[in-house]
Order: structure tokens, then C-alpha cells, then sequence
């Protein structure tokens, strides 16, 4: 059987990491204007159908660009960087 993966473009996992950190911190990114808690959670539902999330690596160094310009989670979202990637 294969598995099922699904591709995250550059702000759809920045809201996942930041999500995944510290949802409340959503509404304060702000690289996040356009997404709202919501938002996160019709996100997860989604990916749960999933059995794989892929970034590539120029979606993942855009993100770690983008988690730099805001302080809120950023220490949050490196940690779970280093345990998922």
C-alpha cells in the first residue's frame, strides 16, 4: 500500500509550524496577517488524511527566513524543526 503524502508550500507550513508552537501566536505573526486559528484547524483536519508531509528544501529555508522576522514562537518552532526534519 503507498503512502499518501501531501507538498506545503512556504506559508501554508509556516502557519503549520507556528501553529503546531503556539496557535495563539497566529494572530500575532506577523507573516500570518492573512490566517487565523481557523484556519489552523481546517489545516489539520486536511492533513490528517495524510501520511506525510513534504517541504522541500527552499520551502523550508523561506520558513526558517520568515520565523526570523517575528520572535513570538521562533524558539518553539526550531525545536520542533529539529525533532520532525
Amino acid at each position: 500500500m503507498s503512502r499518501r503524502k501531501v507538498a506545503l508550500d512556504t506559508n501554508v507550513f509556516l502557519l503549520f509550524l507556528v501553529g503546531l508552537a503556539d496557535r495563539a501566536t497566529i494572530a500575532r505573526h506577523k507573516r500570518l496577517a492573512a490566517y487565523d486559528a481557523g484556519a489552523y484547524d481546517a489545516l489539520c483536519r486536511l492533513l490528517a488524511s495524510y501520511d506525510e508531509i513534504v517541504v522541500t528544501p527552499g520551502c523550508l529555508a523561506e520558513t526558517t527566513n520568515l520565523l526570523d522576522s517575528d520572535n513570538g514562537s521562533r524558539a518553539r518552532c526550531y525545536q520542533i524543526l529539529r525533532v520532525t526534519v
